[in-house]
């Protein structure tokens, strides 16, 4: 047989190799892309920790990664000749299956070259983002204090893995399998404990299990033949594989957004003694004596009892942690492990899962991507039909084993709302803005993001404590902030930053008992002698942007790695227990879990925002407490502002109202049954739906009285911010169960219709003046604008020949387009349209909508958080401590003070009649064309 040349066999080998290659690279190229400002938006905030136990983590699973990339890089190569009859290049062969200890420890420092960059790299982006790593709490530490302690950590795993498979693994006396292979460390790490007799039962019981599918496949590159044992680097990877995963379950309660329930907690702890047990009773039976007649071996007791000991302690370590987590509520792993480190968590089983299958499909000359699509997506093309089939045949409890979908969180009603005793925004004008002197506030909050959030809290505390603070305000009838709050309209990271803001309206007012409205606002309290940041009193600017800038991210990692992942790979769902599944999604996924965290935030230690440090001020409702109905009812008692967090229904493109307040339809508008002769009348209005109108009610009084919600529900201030911030990947699109009603649109990020949240505000304004320019309601807004960017896309014309000139070497408007620019140019069109060009769209009609209505006037005031080209805007839902500091400065700048103190001029000379007249032109139109700063203005062009 002619021999093959080697450059054959090394293409071939790094075919075989590909996955593990790639794993080996993975870090790598993530580090290059965040250094180089490529995906920096997203990647910055997972790939800078923001603790001691974050690094620790994230040391431990990138070494993991490498580890596993290497034990399966050295089993293709130790077995690919038996099983795809190509020897691997003797160079290759030699590096990665020689048993000689120099060339085992130089493989096992190559592996992890990777390891030692990527640790570099986020000690890189610590430095930079000023991160600060404390031990318990006392003295700040280098985070590679922390790297050594984690890469040390995981050395000692991956030598525990490797001692027990020395312990556990025997070949056959008959049939011996190749020669011992270079493993992890070398051999002489392990003294004689591989002459251990017998070995535990542990191996017997992996050679049963194998010898079953090895009757089934071809035995070629696994065993000698199908009743042998595995051949050891295969062992190795099943020891290896086990060990991750009971470390993967061991971490999932630990690493929850939320402490367990009682019967999540005795379920994990009950499976936690199970594993123990068996884990015992299968090293139970190991010997102490050598393959030697007679001689005993000097390894065997020593480590026997170590794993015994290793079992038993870190059962007792988990289920005491599990006890205190639901005890005190502290989660205190959720916090600690990072993103990156379930980011590297699902990379590792991706690992192992696309290498076995290659090995094992690459004989067959079968694709291996491909093959893991079909399985994984083709069953899941099919199974929405059996659900659906299920639940019409009342079989709703079978039917979730074959649903897919994600459902988000609804409280449900006893009976449905009332719409008539939710206001409509003439109503809402009628009771929130009574005088028709004084001037009233409108707030919009653009999404983008944390950065978004936080921007938008730190702006409305500001505003709320300089209003409050201003002497020419405080007259005989003092003018706040929040008191003129008429609506509030926020999209995405706006809407999480306008939460803790709107729940302070649930606060009790001291001086006014049984009245919740905001407490009088605090000055800042220090204690005698501040030793530490928690010695500080927090005061109400800190609570309302504290949730804000608190990272979530670590939760929807949490729910990717752990519900998304089975959800993702497996045929059918596992059903929820005590749990209906009509009326709740009986699985958290990560949209859950950002819900959970994003409320979570409002009163936690970590985030330091736990009622006990706001000592000054009374308590509020929590995310969950405060609903849209509850909302609706505050705002009808004067009690509360209009407000609506907009999503994105992904069916239609329509803007749809997470409100308090619901938008009539015409008198004109009808929608028959489809057998109804009568047709459906010609409008120029139809309203955004709003979800009190569509699920928590019987619809308005024209409506098809046949068509309403099975049952009626309620949601919660957390689940709408969320649901308004929902961007597919990083959290699921998803619907209202299927008890309330069987079709239901699937919502997305608001931004998708609006990004600014200006549209809602002109259809309020709309159905609250009418379209009669004789309305005589007289009307003095300050619209207030808080953007997450520098506001010149609304003051440049982005379409002129000058600025396309200018555009010239700009990456992301390169003037000449290649064949790839013009596939990629569908979706940057697309993107465009509903997000850069949306706010001139907006400013437009918002300056038609006022001068159709002379007796209104709005005042535009724009608060933009620039992002330069050396700065990363966070569309994550994780800040760094330079990020945060960004945010904090900008509050301080000269320019967001100035628009401070003309929002609070233009309030003053509005109540005292100096403000514009009805002939002059209108505020907005005049900033709509200021080409440097909407809070400017100057006289319009004829």
């Amino acid at each position: 047989m002619p021999t093959r040349p080697q450059s054959s066999q090394w293409f071939e080998y790094l075919y075989f190799l590909r996955f593990s290659i790639f794993s080996w690279l993975f870090l790598l190229v993530l580090a290059l892309l965040d250094w180089g400002n490529v995906t920096s938006s997203i990647t910055r905030g997972i790939l800078t920790l923001d603790s001691g136990w974050q690094a620790f983590y994230a040391a431990f699973f990138v070494v993991a990664l490498h580890m596993t990339a290497l034990i399966t890089a050295r089993n293709i190569t130790r077995n690919g000749e038996a099983r795809f009859l190509t020897p691997a290049p003797p160079l290759l062969d030699h590096a990665l299956t020689s048993s000689s200890t120099p060339v085992v420890w130089t493989a096992l420092a190559v592996s992890q070259i990777p390891t030692v960059f990527i640790l570099w790299y986020l000690a890189h982006n610590a430095s930079i983002e000023t991160q600060q790593y404390v031990l318990f709490g006392t003295h700040t530490y280098n985070i590679w204090f922390f790297f050594l302690a984690g890469t040390l950590a995981a050395l000692l795993f991956w030598y525990l893995v490797s001692l027990f498979y020395y312990w556990t693994y025997r070949p056959s006396p008959a049939n011996p399998s190749p020669a011992p292979a270079a493993l992890i460390f070398p051999s002489c790490m392990f003294g004689d404990i591989a002459e251990a007799e017998p070995p535990a039962r542990l191996a017997g019981f992996i050679k049963s299990v194998t010898a079953v599918v090895l009757k089934h496949i071809a035995c070629d590159g696994y065993a000698k033949t199908p009743t042998d044992p595995l051949w050891e680097l295969h062992f190795l990877s099943t020891v290896s594989l086990i060990g991750i995963f009971l470390l993967y379950l061991f971490l999932y309660p630990l690493t929850g957004p939320v402490a367990s329930s009682n019967i999540a907690l005795y379920g994990q702890i009950s499976l936690s003694l199970v594993i123990t047990a068996v884990f015992l009773a299968a090293i139970a039976d190991a010997g102490y004596e050598s393959s030697q007649p007679g001689v005993p071996c000097k390894w065997a007791r020593r480590v026997k009892w170590t794993f015994i000991l290793l079992a038993l302690i870190l059962a007792a370590l988990f289920i005491f942690a599990l006890i205190y987590d639901h005890n005190t509520h502290s989660v205190r792993l959720e916090m600690a492990f990072p993103t990156f480190g379930s980011i590297l968590v699902l990379a590792g089983f991706l690992l192992w899962f696309f290498s076995g299958a290659a090995f094992f499909l690459d004989r067959y000359r079968v694709p291996v991507l491909t093959t893991v699509l079909a399985i994984i997506f083709v069953p899941k093309l099919i199974t929405p039909h059996v659900s659906e089939s299920l639940v019409k045949n009342h079989h709703p409890r079978l039917a979730q084993i074959f649903d897919f979908d994600h459902y988000y969180t609804v409280q449900r009603l006893d009976a449905p709302v009332d719409l008539n005793k939710v206001l409509t925004p003439k109503e809402v004008l009628d009771s929130r803005a009574p005088d028709v002197e004084e001037p009233y506030i409108i707030v919009t909050a653009s999404g983008g993001g944390i950065q978004a959030a936080e921007w938008t809290s730190q702006v409305l505390a500001n505003l709320e404590s300089s209003f409050a603070l201003e002497p020419a305000l405080l007259d005989k009838k003092p003018y706040t902030f929040h008191e003129h709050l008429v609506l509030a309209s926020g999209v995405s990271g706006g809407s999480v930053g306008l939460m803790p803001f709107l729940l302070e309206y649930t606060a009790p007012d001291k001086e006014h008992p049984g009245t919740t409205l905001f407490p009088a606002q605090p000055t800042t309290v220090v204690t005698e002698e501040p030793t530490t940041a928690d010695s500080k009193q927090l005061t109400l600017t800190d609570r309302i942007t504290g949730p804000s800038a608190c990272s979530s991210l670590e939760a929807v990692g949490w729910g990717l790695a752990y519900h998304d992942l089975y959800r993702l790979i497996t045929p059918i769902r596992i059903p929820g227990l005590r749990q209906d599944y009509l009326t709740a999604d009986t699985s958290p996924d990560r949209s859950w879990a950002l819900a959970t965290a994003l409320n979570r935030n409002l009163h936690d230690e970590h985030c330091k925002t736990n009622l006990e440090r706001f000592t000054d001020l009374p308590p509020i409702t929590d995310g969950e407490g405060l609903t849209l109905k509850t909302g609706a009812e505050m705002l009808a008692k004067g009690k509360f502002p209009a407000f609506t967090f907009n999503t994105t229904a992904a069916e239609t493109g329509s803007r749809f109202l997470l409100s308090n307040y619901r938008v009539p339809r015409p008198a004109d508008l009808s929608v028959p049954l489809p057998n109804d002769p009568k047709p459906i009348p010609m409008t120029d209005f139809i309203p955004a739906e709003s979800f009190l109108q569509a699920y928590a009610s019987d619809g308005v009084a024209n409506s098809n009285p046949s068509v309403k919600p099975l049952l009626y529900a309620d949601l919660s201030l957390a689940t709408a911010a969320r649901l308004s911030a929902t961007f597919p990947i990083v959290s699921s699109g998803t619907r209202i169960p299927p008890g309330y009603t069987a079709h239901a649109y699937h919502f997305l990020d608001g931004g998708y219709f609006d990004n600014d949240g200006t549209a809602s505000v002109i259809e309020f304004l709309k159905s609250a003046l009418g379209d009669d320019p004789d309305n005589e309601r007289k009307l003095k807004l300050l619209l207030i604008e808080i953007r997450d960017d520098d506001g010149q896309v609304v003051t440049t014309d982005s379409d002129d020949l000058t600025h396309q000139n200018e555009s010239v070497g700009n990456s992301f408007k390169a003037p000449s387009w290649t064949p790839l620019t013009q596939l990629t140019g569908i979706v940057g069109g697309l993107w465009n349209a509903g997000h850069v060009s949306i706010a001139r769209r907006n400013r437009r009609e918002l300056c038609v909508f006022e001068r159709a209505h002379p007796k209104l006037e709005i005042h535009h005031i724009v608060f933009t958080i620039p992002n330069g080209a050396d700065k990363i805007s966070p569309l994550s839902w994780n800040l760094t401590s330079g990020q945060l500091a960004s945010i904090t400065d900008r509050i301080a700048t000269a320019e967001t003070k100035e628009a401070i103190a003309k929002s609070i001029e233009w309030v003053k000379n509005a109540r005292q009649n100096k403000s514009n007249n009805a002939d002059a032109p209108s505020d907005v139109c005049r900033a709509w064309v200021e080409p440097n700063s909407s809070t400017t203005t100057r006289p319009v062009k004829p």
